[in-house]
């Protein structure tokens, strides 16, 4: 019994110091662990935070370095978020176990570096996971020896792996790849990455060169390392793979001997777009380029950086450019013969002859027109070079918007150079020449739209050679403190052209300009002046040269200028143009106003007009019509005309607006038309009917018309006559219809008449008897004839024997027809109403009272 208590306590002792050891590792963890659901398994053992969940789960460290490891398997849908874990142990640091596939996301700094010596990788992958999110990751595996094989900074047996995002540094040990390892997959899909492998490893890929690893890379910035003879990337036996696509940007150096040589070169199987680097790392650990390939048109989507060894080339008809929010620092040589374009930054130089966006979407294009010129651009020192000749555009994104980017052109350069809607704000804002050896050319500046060029340290423009104005639009130029709007040896404004230009000096300079030699102002408009320390404009020179001038880009008179038109001077502001009047505009001659003046009102004895456009409104309208008007002006009605339509009035738009009467500003005015309504056309005639009467040929009588079927119109009356033959003129006829009428001749004529024909009528004439014989005629025996009475409010009918059957007819005494049968021999009866009837019983006629 002394014996069985004593088992008894040393098992409950044994199970309390489990209990109190595993609570007292799990308050010795350095990790702090945050989960959201219910599916969740913790435990802590040897220092290992071990994790079974499906749930969102938070893993979090405070930075210091620990020797505590983290397993993790997944239940199922299980997102797990690290944020600054700083662990350093002799086995593995973090380790995914083999179930099912999980998201890591990065945040802060976390660093899983292995100090074994038996291959343990940072970070060993045995499941599918993704890594994503916006910290860092460093991976390091154990080092290795001569005699054990180091590990993989992110490697396992048979998982695979996806980066969509985060900054993460992998490096494998002795024979161990960065990122990789055989069998498995890796997809990059965004983040910088920079994997470096072991010697005689590559940076991303297989320890093996005979086994194989699927590697596709479709976005992100990747830098894969190789060492002792190892490619940068390697994947191995695999025939379609590494591939390289969509917005990469990848490096990879490959390793090589002792000596410098015999590089394992990296095998890219599959570049569809994206950019390619290749170099080689020496002995000395200097890099030597071997090559680079941009296939397709690029969007930098992580940040990025050209090697100082390397030389990129974007070629004629391709396009890169940097996203927004993105930097590329080129340390290496950019040539761009296709377009670039920056909407983020740009550290370091592009140069060649390719179009160049500078300042992103706000920012300003340069355009070679001819092929003749090159640009190299110092994203650095944000200064564009213009070199050797051609034809050239700079065309702003934003007029109201000023770039930091200074513009020089070199000495000996000749350009022709357009300035169009360009805004720019700079150290130094134009430099033309710089006094540097070489053949100073003549300079032709041509102005479009609205200009600005204002400088912080030094002239607005620097002309180190002579330089001509042309074009129709506008420009500002403002000096820095102490230095003119323009400084040139020479100034010429060309007749044939309509530019506005207005030179600022800083404050405290002598002038808004600085000649040396002559100044040539034979067209346009120029002013120029001081700016005084109350920022206010002090003018020195304001003057309008040519009888016809037209404004073409938005312009500012400044306050303090004042801008004279003579007479005989015509003023024109052009359509979509807006001129600010802050100074004073003294007219005398002619204001044409096709597009917005504002500000000061115009002072003068001249005429201001503002141009009406005229637009007829309808598909085969003809052409505008522009005609001037003064304020106030009533409008014509008699621009147009249109063949069937009458006008109604000028709107301000095609459909809807406002109508317009008078004139208040320029506009383009809509006609409105209304049809002028056509006549409805008489209906067509209603088909005339015709209905048949026919009439019967009789014995001993005829018709005029003849027995027949005729054709007569609806509603109309049929008129026939009857003409008793010599023997039969003693018959009393009796005319009927099928109508149930019966017809008797008109008094005046004898005809008879069917009135209203409207169906197909059928007449009937009865009645028509021989006379009774006269004179020596022989006598013969009556023919029994039939009996005819009333008796009983009946009609009574008698047939005698012998005689056929015989038609009756019964007639009212107004003639219509009441009842038609055939009799029988013998008796016949049909009761009647009271009246007096007509009965017709064969060719015997009676007239009958029934009471």
């Amino acid at each position: 019994m002394k014996h069985l208590t004593s088992y008894i306590f040393l098992i409950i002792a044994f199970l309390l110091l489990g209990v109190n050891g595993a609570a007292a590792q799990e308050k010795d963890c350095p990790f702090k662990v945050a989960v959201v659901g219910d599916n969740t398994d913790i435990s802590y053992d040897n220092k290992v935070l071990s994790i079974r969940s499906s749930d969102k789960v938070t893993i979090t460290g405070d930075g210091s370095l620990t020797d505590w490891g983290i397993e993790i398997e997944s239940r199922g849908r299980l997102v797990v978020t690290i944020e600054d874990l700083n662990i350093e142990r002799e086995g593995v640091p973090l380790k995914i176990k083999r179930r099912v596939n999980f998201s890591i996301i990065i945040e802060g700094t976390n660093r899983f570096v292995s100090k074994g010596s038996s291959g343990t990788a940072g970070i060993e992958v045995e499941s599918s996971i993704s890594l994503r999110g916006g910290g860092s990751l460093t991976a390091i595996g154990a080092n290795g020896d001569g005699k054990t094989p180091g590990g993989a900074g992110i490697g396992g047996d048979g998982g695979s792996l996806i980066i969509e995002g985060g900054i993460i540094h992998a490096e494998g040990g002795a024979g161990a790849p960065g990122i990789g390892s055989d069998g498995t997959s890796l997809i990059i899909q965004g983040g910088i990455i920079h994997a470096k492998g072991g010697a005689g490893a590559p940076g991303i890929g297989v320890s093996d060169p005979k086994k194989d690893m699927t590697i596709q890379i479709f976005g992100g910035t990747v830098t894969a390392i190789g060492k002792n003879t190892a490619p940068g990337i390697d994947g191995g036996a695999s025939s379609n793979y590494p591939s390289i696509a969509g917005n990469a940007f990848v490096i990879a150096i490959d390793g090589t001997d002792d000596k410098g040589e015999n590089p394992a070169t990296t095998q890219i199987n599959n570049h569809t777009n994206g950019l390619f680097i290749l170099g080689q790392q020496q002995p000395d650990n200097s890099i030597v380029w071997d090559s680079s390939a941009l296939v397709g048109d690029v969007t930098l989507e992580s940040n990025a950086e050209i090697p100082d060894w390397a030389e990129v080339t974007i070629a004629d008809g391709q396009t890169f450019t940097i996203a927004d929010g993105i930097t590329l620092v080129n340390n290496g040589t950019l040539t761009n013969n296709g377009a670039f374009t920056n909407n983020g930054t740009l550290s370091g130089t592009v140069a060649g002859v390719g179009s160049l966006n500078i300042g992103g979407k706000e920012g300003f294009d340069v355009f070679n027109t001819d092929g003749g010129a090159t640009f190299s651009y110092n994203g650095t020192e944000e200064v564009l070079t213009i070199s050797r000749s051609g034809y050239v555009l700079i065309r702003g994104r934003n007029k109201d918007k000023a770039v930091g980017c200074g513009i020089v052109i070199e000495q000996s350069a000749s350009i022709r150079l357009t300035l169009e809607d360009l805004n720019i704000k700079a150290d130094k804002a134009f430099v033309y020449g710089d006094e540097s050896p070489g053949v100073s050319r003549g300079y032709s500046l041509v102005l479009q739209g609205t200009n600005r060029l204002t400088s912080i340290n030094g002239p607005g423009m620097n002309l180190y050679i002579e330089v001509n104005f042309r074009g129709t639009g506008s420009l500002t130029v403002t000096g820095g403190n102490g230095h003119a709007g323009i400084k040139a040896p020479s100034l010429s404004f060309f007749l044939e052209n309509n530019v506005f230009v207005v030179a600022i000096g800083g404050k405290d300079a002598a002038s808004g300009i600085e000649i040396r030699n002559k100044f040539y102002h034979n067209r346009g408009l120029f002013i120029h002046g001081t700016q005084e320390d109350d920022g206010s404009f002090s003018e020195q020179y304001s003057k309008l040269v040519g009888s016809d001038f037209t404004l073409g880009g938005d312009a500012e008179i400044p306050d303090g200028a004042t801008v004279t038109i003579d007479e005989g001077q015509t003023f024109t502001i052009d359509a979509g143009v807006t001129l600010t009047n802050n100074g004073t505009i003294e007219n005398n001659g002619i204001i044409r106003n096709k597009g917005t003046l504002k500000g000061k009102p115009v002072e003068g004895t001249g005429k201001l007009y503002n141009v009406i456009t005229f637009n007829a409104n309808y598909s085969a309208s003809p052409v505008l019509v522009e005609k001037d008007f003064l304020q106030g002006d009533a409008l014509p009605s008699d621009i147009f005309t249109r063949s069937g339509y009458t006008f109604q009035g000028w709107y301000d738009a095609p459909d809807g607006g406002t109508k317009v009467e008078t004139v208040t500003e320029p506009q383009t005015l809509y006609a409105r038309w209304k049809a002028v309504p056509v006549p409805e056309p008489d209906p067509e005639p209603a088909p005339t009917i015709y209905y048949t009467v026919t009439l019967p040929f009789v014995e001993g009588a005829a018709t005029d018309p003849v027995a027949g079927d005729y054709d007569v119109e609806s509603w109309s009356t049929f008129r026939f006559y009857l003409t008793l033959d010599s023997a039969y003129s003693e018959s009393q006829p009796i005319v009927t219809t099928d109508r149930g009428e019966t017809l008797v001749p008109r008094t005046s004529d004898g005809a008879y008449l069917v009135k209203y024909v409207r169906t197909d009528v059928e007449v009937y004439i009865d009645g028509i008897e021989k006379n009774n014989p006269v004179a020596n005629e022989p006598i013969r025996t009556a023919a029994p004839e039939p009996e005819i009475w009333s008796e009983d409010a009946c009609l009574c009918i008698r047939l005698p024997e012998g005689l056929p059957t015989s038609p009756v007819r019964i007639f009212t005494a107004e003639g219509r027809l009441l009842d038609s049968f055939r009799s029988t021999p013998g008796l016949n009866r049909r009761q009647l109403p009271t009246g007096i009837y007509i009965v017709q019983v064969g060719a015997t006629v009676r007239k009958v009272a029934i009471l």
